[in-house]
């Protein structure tokens, strides 16, 4: 009786490891979904999409797709950071950023400014 119930056990949490390996991560925030593009060059032609389970980055003909691993809200001294954990061909992989809000309502537009790439401003484009 007692290993049928250790069974069980290691069946649930086997499942869960393999089903949900994700499920205790943060969230991500809607307002970050989204396909994001912008105008400084020479990203003109970049597109980066960020979905729940992962992000891609294209760039003219190169595409690159990436599991996220994990996604963080911290604060520092300019504000908000978040960060998206994600594996990439040679590791682990991390893209932290600051969120801004164009206009007055809460459902505004929002852009993108990578943390160690301020000059960089990017736009969403779509849900």
């Amino acid at each position: 009786m007692v290993r049928m119930r250790e069974l069980g056990l290691f069946l649930a949490v086997f499942v869960c490891a393999v089903f949900c390996g994700d499920c205790s991560r943060e969230e991500i925030p809607s307002k970050i979904l989204g396909v994001w593009t912008t105008e400084v060059p020479p990203y003109t032609d970049a597109t980066m999409v960020i979905a729940d389970t992962y992000i891609t980055f294209k760039n003219g003909d190169s595409v690159s797709e990436h599991r996220i691993a994990a996604f963080e809200k911290t604060k520092d001294q300019n504000g908000v950071v978040y960060t998206i954990f994600y594996e990439s061909e040679g590791g682990k992989a991390s893209l932290a950023f600051y969120l801004m809000q164009i206009g007055e309502f809460e459902e505004g537009e929002y852009s993108l400014i990578f943390k160690n790439q301020k000059n960089l401003l990017w736009t969403k484009i779509a849900h």
